[in-house]
Formats: C-alpha cells, sequence, structure tokens
C-alpha cells in the first residue's frame, strides 16, 4: 500500500493547498482501506522524513516541506512561475519510496535540463538519505559504439575485450546512492536503450564479461532530451521511465523572469570583471525583445560577448556601458519586436530603474559591494502612451548612446538622476553641434569663467567629457562647448526654469491643428509642458488671430520676451504689432517646422536668452530659402503614376528630414514616388509632373499649388498612429491600382482587337481619378478592375462596329452612393474623351457597377 499512499497523499495535498494537511481518515476513505493501517504507514513515513504531521483533532499530514529543500529549488528564477509545476514533479518524484521515480527531462536547447537535474541531485542528497555520487554521461560519445557503451554504462571485468587490462568500474557502479543523469538521451540508440532494461526493471546488473550473478546498485537515473520523447525513444524504454518534466523555453515564460537573468548575469560578469556594468536602455530594450531561439543559455552567452566587447573598449574605466554597437547582431535587431512587447500587460510593473548590488569576492574590506546599475529604458515607458519614435526620428543612435554615456558618467560623479528631457536635449545639442561644427559655424561662447565658479563639480565633469566627444565623433570640439555640457550636467528639477522665468515660445501656423500637432510633438519629445501654439484656420478674421496672440502673450511673458514661430503670411507681421501694442520684446522666425519648435523650447528651456535663441537657430539655418532640386524626369513616370508631395518651408535639411520621416513610417513598393517641394515651387513642380502624366494624391506639409489634392496632412501628423494608418491605407490604395493598371495594360493589348488600348485605358483611368476627387470616394481594388475592363472591352466592341440593342434583362439600379452619382453627371465627359456614345441601358449599368463599398479618406 505504500506506494499508493504516497501517490494520494501527494495529489490531495495538492488539491488542499489552503489547509493544512489531511487526516488519515480522508485518505483511508480515498484509497477505501482500514484507517489505523493507513495512520500506520503515515506515522512510518513522517519518521523517515518524508511526511510531517501536526497534532490535533484531527491529527493532519502532509508532504514534507524541507527548508533546505526549498532553499535549493527556490535559487531557480521563476521557481514560484513557470517552474512551479516542473518543481513539485521533480520533489514527487525524488520522494517517491523507495529510492525515487526515474525521470525524463525535456525541452528546448538551452532551457536549463543539466542545470535542473543538477539541483534535483541537491535537492535529494539534503532531503533524503542517499548521499551519493552525481555521475553525468552524454550518449551521443559512445551513440555508435554498442560495446564500449555497455562497458561504460556497466563497468567490465579484465580480458572481457582486447586491451581490457583490469576490472573497470561503470556508471552504475559509481553512482551507487546517488544520481546518474544521461545527458541527450536521445542519441541513444535502441539496443543501447535495450542495455538498460534489466537494471531499470530489477535493479541488477552484470558488468561486461561477467557470468556470475548480477550485483545490485540503487541509482536514481534522470534523463535528458531535446526532442519529443515519443519521437525518439522505445516505447519500452519510456515506460520504465514514469516522471517526464518539460521545462519551459525562456519565450514562454513572463517577462519578469526575463528581466531578472538578464539582471543575474549581468551580476555574474561584474563579479568576474569587478566592475560596476551600466546598461544602457536601448541595449536593456534589445535584451529584453530580441527571440533568443537558444533561450537562457543563449540569453547567458550574448550578454557575455556584449560585456566583452565593452571590456575591450573601455578596459582602464570602472564602469562598462553596454551600448547598441557592442550586442551581437541578433539581439541588436530585438529593438525592432518594442511594438509586440509593449502588449504584454506586466511591462507596466517592471518600467522603472533597478540597482542590483554584488559583492565583491577580493574586496579587502568586508560587505564592499559593487552597484550594478541597470537601467530600464525610458522610451518603453512613453511609448505606451505615445505612438512615436521620439527622439530617434531626429538623431543618429550614436549620438543619442553618445548622450547616455555623458550623462551616465556624469550622474555616477555628481550623484544625481537625469529627466529624460535632459537626455532628449544633450543628444539634440550633440547633434546640432557636429551640423554646425560641418559648416565652419561657431556658437556663441558662454563666460566659462563664470560657469566655473557657479558650477564647478558640473565643469569639471563637462571638462572631462570632452575627450570622450571628440574620441567618439572623431572631431575637434571647441572649448566653448563646454560652457553648454555644464549647463546641461548643472541642471537642477527643482529649479524649475519656467518657474524661474524665461523666454516664451508661441508657434503660429494656417490649419485647423497644425500648430498645436507641432508643439505636442516637441513637448512629447522634450517631456516638458511648456510652449503655446494658436491653429489659425484659413477662415479666421487675421485680427482676431493676432488678438488670441495678444492675449496669450500677455498671460505667458515673464520679462524676458516672446519667441514667435509663424509659417507664412500676415502672421509673419504680427511680432512688430504685439511689441508696439504691448511693449513685449518679440523676435519671429519664419516658416516654421517641428525640428525648429523643439529647438527652440530646448534652448529656452535651458535658459537662453531671446537673443541667443535665434541666433542660434539663424546660424543653423541654411542660406538658401528656395531649395534647389533636380527637374521630375519623364522616366520617373515609367516607375511611378502617384505622387505624394512633400511642402517643405524650412530649406534642403527640413525636406530631406521630412522625407526620411515619411519613408521610416510609410511602406511604398514603386507605385507612389515621394516628391519634395520647396516654397514657391508647389506649381511648376504640378506642371512638371502632368506633363509626365502623374497624378498627385496627397500633399504632407502647407500645400498652396493651384489644383486642390485628395489628401493633406501636417508633417506632425505623420507621428500619430491613426493619421499615420489613413495615409497608409491611401498609399495602399494607389499601389495596388498601379500594380492593376499595369497588368491590365499588358493583358488587354493582347486580347482586345483595337491598337489603341493603353490610350483607352489611360483615358478612363484620367477620368475616373477626377470623379473620385470631385465624390471623396475612391473605388476598392476589386472593383477597380472590374468597371475598368468593363469599359474598355464596350468602347472596343463599339469602335469595332458591333451594336448593341436594348436588354431584356432586370433594370439596372440607380445610384445610390455618391461617387455613383458622380459617375452619372460625368459620364458625357469620359464619352466625349473617348468618342464613342455609350447605349443607354450600358450606361445604367455601367453607372450600378459604382453601388460598391468605397474608400473615403
Amino acid at each position: 500500500m505504500s506506494n499508493q499512499l504516497w501517490d494520494t497523499l501527494c495529489q490531495m495535498c495538492d488539491e488542499a493547498r489552503d489547509k493544512w494537511g489531511v487526516s488519515a481518515q480522508e485518505i483511508a476513505d480515498t484509497l477505501q482501506q482500514h484507517r489505523s493501517n493507513v495512520s500506520r504507514e503515515l506515522n512510518r513515513l513522517v519518521k523517515h522524513g518524508l511526511v510531517e504531521k501536526k497534532e490535533g483533532r484531527p491529527v493532519l499530514f502532509r508532504v514534507a516541506r524541507t527548508s533546505a529543500g526549498i532553499q535549493v529549488f527556490g535559487r531557480i528564477i521563476g521557481a514560484e512561475g513557470s517552474f512551479r509545476a516542473p518543481i513539485e514533479q521533480a520533489k514527487a518524484a525524488l520522494h517517491y519510496p523507495p529510492y525515487g521515480l526515474h525521470t525524463l527531462l525535456f525541452g528546448a536547447t538551452g532551457v536549463g535540463k543539466s542545470m535542473f537535474a543538477r539541483l534535483m541531485y541537491e535537492y535529494r542528497r539534503i532531503s533524503t538519505q542517499h548521499k551519493g555520487e552525481f555521475v553525468t554521461f552524454n550518449c551521443a560519445d559512445y551513440a555508435h559504439n554498442p560495446q564500449l557503451l555497455l562497458s561504460q554504462l556497466f563497468g567490465s571485468v579484465k580480458g572481457s575485450y582486447t586491451g581490457a587490462s583490469q576490472d573497470r568500474r561503470g556508471l552504475l557502479e559509481r553512482a551507487d546512492g546517488g544520481m546518474l543523469f544521461l545527458d541527450e538521451i536521445h542519441r541513444l540508440p535502441p539496443e543501447g536503450q535495450e542495455m538498460l532494461f534489466t537494471y531499470l526493471d530489477t535493479g541488477c546488473y552484470r558488468k561486461l564479461g561477467e557470468t556470475e550473478d548480477g550485483r545490485q546498485a540503487q541509482v536514481f537515473i534522470v534523463a535528458a532530451t531535446t526532442e519529443q520523447p515519443d519521437s525518439v525513444l522505445l516505447k519500452t524504454f519510456r515506460r520504465r521511465i514514469p516522471m517526464e518534466i518539460q521545462l519551459p523555453k525562456l519565450a514562454d515564460r513572463p517577462l519578469n523572469e526575463r528581466i531578472a537573468l538578464i539582471r543575474l548575469f549581468c551580476e555574474e560578469e561584474a563579479r568576474r570583471l569587478k566592475k560596476n556594468i551600466v546598461l544602457e536602455p536601448v541595449a536593456v530594450q534589445a535584451f529584453i525583445a530580441y527571440e533568443c531561439p537558444g533561450n537562457v543559455g543563449q540569453l547567458k552567452k550574448d550578454i557575455q560577448l556584449s560585456c566583452a566587447h565593452a571590456y575591450a573598449e573601455q578596459r582602464t574605466e570602472k564602469t562598462l556601458y553596454i551600448l547598441q554597437s557592442h550586442l551581437p547582431l541578433e539581439v541588436k535587431r530585438g529593438a525592432l519586436r518594442l511594438r509586440y512587447l509593449l502588449e504584454k500587460p506586466e511591462l507596466d510593473h517592471l518600467i522603472g530603474t533597478c540597482q542590483i548590488s554584488t559583492k565583491d569576492p577580493e574586496s579587502t574590506e568586508a560587505g564592499e559591494e559593487i552597484p550594478i546599475h541597470f537601467q530600464m529604458p525610458r522610451e518603453l515607458s512613453d511609448a505606451r502612451y505615445a505612438d512615436r519614435d521620439n527622439i530617434r526620428k531626429i538623431v543618429e543612435p550614436q549620438l543619442i548612446d553618445l548622450a547616455h554615456q555623458l550623462l551616465s558618467r556624469a550622474e555616477e560623479k555628481l550623484g544625481k538622476a537625469y529627466p529624460p528631457k535632459v537626455y532628449a536635449g544633450l543628444a539634440m545639442h550633440i547633434d546640432a553641434m557636429v551640423k554646425r561644427l560641418k559648416k565652419g559655424k561657431m556658437t556663441s561662447p558662454y563666460n566659462l569663467n563664470e560657469l566655473r565658479k557657479k558650477y564647478p563639480q558640473a565643469f569639471i565633469v563637462a571638462t572631462e567629457s570632452m575627450t570622450l566627444i571628440e574620441k567618439t565623433l572623431q572631431i575637434d570640439v571647441p572649448m566653448e562647448e563646454i560652457g553648454y555640457l555644464t549647463l546641461f550636467y548643472a541642471y537642477d528639477e527643482s529649479d524649475n526654469n519656467w518657474e524661474r522665468g524665461t523666454t516664451a515660445v508661441i508657434v503660429m501656423a494656417h490649419g485647423t491643428s497644425t500648430a498645436s500637432s507641432m508643439l505636442s510633438v516637441a513637448q512629447d519629445l522634450l517631456d516638458i509642458s511648456e510652449g503655446w501654439a494658436i491653429d489659425v484656420p484659413l477662415s479666421m478674421n487675421p485680427e482676431h488671430a493676432f488678438e488670441k496672440l495678444k492675449d496669450l502673450a500677455v498671460k505667458v511673458d515673464t520679462g524676458r520676451g516672446v519667441l514667435l514661430l509663424v509659417d507664412m503670411g500676415s502672421l509673419e507681421n504680427f511680432g512688430a504689432l504685439l511689441s508696439e501694442e504691448t511693449g513685449i520684446v518679440t523676435a519671429t522666425i519664419k516658416r516654421v517646422s517641428t525640428p525648429l519648435v523643439i529647438e527652440a523650447l530646448r534652448k529656452a528651456n535651458l535658459g537662453h536668452t531671446l537673443e541667443e535663441i535665434v541666433n542660434s537657430i539663424k546660424a543653423n539655418e541654411d542660406q538658401s530659402n528656395v531649395m534647389v532640386r533636380p527637374p521630375v524626369s519623364s522616366e520617373s513616370g515609367e516607375n511611378a503614376r502617384y505622387v505624394i508631395m512633400l511642402c517643405c518651408l524650412t530649406g534642403t535639411g527640413g525636406a530631406e528630414q521630412l522625407e526620411q520621416l515619411v519613408k521610416e513610417h510609410i511602406h511604398l513598393s514603386g507605385g507612389v514616388l515621394l516628391q519634395t517641394v520647396a516654397a514657391g515651387e508647389w506649381n511648376e513642380i504640378a506642371k512638371q509632373l502632368k506633363q509626365n502624366r502623374q497624378r498627385v494624391v496627397a500633399a504632407i506639409g502647407l500645400w498652396q499649388g493651384e489644383d486642390s489634392v485628395p489628401l493633406s496632412m501636417s508633417p506632425s501628423d505623420i507621428l500619430l498612429d491613426s493619421e499615420c494608418e489613413r495615409l497608409q491605407r491611401f498609399v495602399n490604395l494607389w499601389e495596388q491600382r498601379f500594380s492593376l493598371y499595369q497588368k491590365m495594360k499588358s493583358s488587354l493589348a493582347v486580347n482586345m482587337k483595337s491598337d489603341q488600348v493603353d490610350m483607352l485605358l489611360e483615358q478612363f483611368l484620367d477620368w475616373l481619378e477626377e470623379i473620385e476627387q470631385k465624390a471623396g470616394e475612391y473605388v476598392t481594388e476589386d472593383t477597380f478592375v472590374g468597371v475598368a475592363m468593363h469599359f474598355v472591352c464596350l468602347v472596343d466592341r463599339l469602335k469595332q462596329g458591333e451594336r448593341y440593342e436594348g436588354r431584356g434583362d432586370k433594370a439596372a439600379e440607380p445610384p445610390k452612393t455618391r461617387l455613383a452619382k458622380a459617375v452619372l453627371r460625368h459620364l458625357s465627359e469620359l464619352e466625349r474623351q473617348t468618342r464613342v456614345v455609350m447605349p443607354s441601358f450600358e450606361k445604367s449599368i455601367f453607372v450600378s457597377m459604382f453601388n460598391c463599398e468605397t474608400f473615403s479618406v
């Protein structure tokens, strides 16, 4: 009854976790045995330490929970999570009398099978009376040599085979009273599996060459495989290993366990290297998000490789900074999975800055610790609430990494923590500095002596930072930059510049949301709430717009002036009028753009004066206000029929930045062309496109061409998920139409009698797209193919002289959609262009085909 009672007790304790244990009577009822017999057997198990007993009425029993044993498995990350079930299975197998249940571990490469087997051995040695050795054997080593395999497993006697000069102990003999771990059991051939049958059945075996009665050994066998057991092991072999435990993949484990593993492996490397380890946000993000097909084993290896690369560059430093450049390629790609990662709800509880402390094993002072700063990326938290890539759309990754490294060192030396807006501000400052130095331009210097007196510690750190900047960027940095770095390092969150009085920045632009959208992007990026916007719809009276500006300026002016960022027209004169009527000092920057708003707010937040902000922006502006662009070539018409105009008001730099922004957010496959255009070039470029038979389907920026466009968007709209998705759907419509148009041209040319199929299709397409734009509705790809094929075939037959007579079938349904009604009104224009007269019943059928699903923008 012992085995049956043990199984029942384990099961009942597992089911009754809210109770201390179960009574002998409950077990007796389940087993249908007499209570006194069950009680006697339970007391025997208590004596052996396998069961715990609690006196009372009734007396309760439960499986022993040895504190030492719990401590062994408690070292596993996820012991109360993804590994809870495997641990409980392992304990049940280990405690099963008399010697335990042989166990099979299976799971993918790198999940920790060898580690788990070792912990099973430690737990067994501590919590039971079995104190034998832990013996490991890789079955792959002798998979193709059964004779040697037999000798390894069971041992051999002298003379049993050529070269056997003495008796040899086998693995079973060595592991007697302990555990034998058979790794890669799937590499053991069928004959090798059969060799173990006798021992698994009886506990007896013979050495190779022996003829006497078998030997006995009490060995607990744990086997491991990366394959599914039923595909590689004999059924008769599996039947003899009753306990099977599957270990989870890293991808199936919760996110908090993955982060704990990253911390653990960083801790191990810090001890080995005796250095602080700082993982930059982008590196942490990548380690958390990459797929890691090799599971925990690969994660550990990749962290070691990253530390090795960082160590090679920073061997003399006290702290290793793990940057994105130090990561293996497969890990770097992990950052691309960020959106998937953000869907995990537990991420909300894990964002923040964690610090790990580890003891230096060779420290001369007791208790001395090495702090490991494990920095979680703020971008992860921000991205949940704003679907934009923030600063990475404006600043190169190398400069972002450099800004992180500079601020991390400053935090360590100055004993302070910087908010995200300082990180963003420094990254953009470095970006602006690099561009300025490449153009040979200098900036207004600070009084370095005054800064040294006011911020002595920050000044020293700034001076030390110059070497790192020059080494990283391979450029000579003027000493004046020490002043800027000092101000960044001296930043104090509690000493708010805006409360102290700074230059007020007001954005004004035509449109219902243009100004507010640009300001919102800049505020999110810099993590500030300051700055103001006034949207000026085209229908708003200029006098009303000025009154709104005057009321706002009076409220927000702190005595240091107001900077106006405007787009065009009458808004350019508002600054002078505002100063005259209110006495507020103002400055106006024309042709506002999102990068310009970001730069102005950044400098204002750092405490720059109005004059300094204006001079800095003007120094970085391109000298040419009109972007020079080569004419649109006719060759581009062969590759794309549709065009999105990128309307730039800020010169060449702004044009390239806007084009890059669109390419990063919108997928283009050849049917749609991006065309940048500067102020004053709208009509000229549009005319060239028409000559190339290309159609403008959308404009991003302030479009002022003579012809209207189907879709007009602000540059900042690209950063909003809803607007970006709307544009992508619209682009997909034209991409698909272009592809279908190309296919129909080749197909119809073969099947139609007319030699003017291309011209007919072109005329129909031009007419249809004009009607769609007027109606504000666009046909789907299925409808487009149907109506285009129907029309071209109809006209082809009419031009060949075929006569049509009225049909007697059911009349076509009248026009219902806006598009169908517009088609009916303008059908005569299509007849005139193609020089055909459609029969009335064919007109009705043709119009009714537009009573279909349409796409609206």
